[in-house]
């Protein structure tokens, strides 16, 4: 696990981003939502070793996942367009 800051983080500019990179994943957060993005990295790349067999596909890049706690609405959204890319919104339960 690769942990660095981070300037392809589709978010927000003024913020200081940081990533994570793992074999599958790159998890773009801010420095206050650290330990979320290091839970989500083990968290995505044990869901990633299920999926594959069963649906029979790896992706040819990683996915781009943003971490945001800029709303108090749990929600996200993922596309594969221009790339693989899955945006969560982090807030207490």
């Amino acid at each position: 696990m690769l942990v660095a800051p981070s300037a392809r983080a589709a978010n927000d500019p003024a913020l200081d981003w940081w990533t994570i990179e793992t074999a599958h994943f790159r998890i773009h957060y801010k420095k206050t939502l650290e330990p979320v993005a290091e839970y989500l990295a083990r968290l995505c790349e044990s869901i990633h070793d299920r999926l594959v067999v069963p649906l029979g596909y790896v992706p040819d890049d990683k996915t781009e996942v943003a971490l945001t706690d800029i709303t108090d609405s749990a929600n996200g959204s993922a596309t594969a367009l221009p790339y693989n890319a899955i945006r969560l919104f982090v807030t207490a339960p």
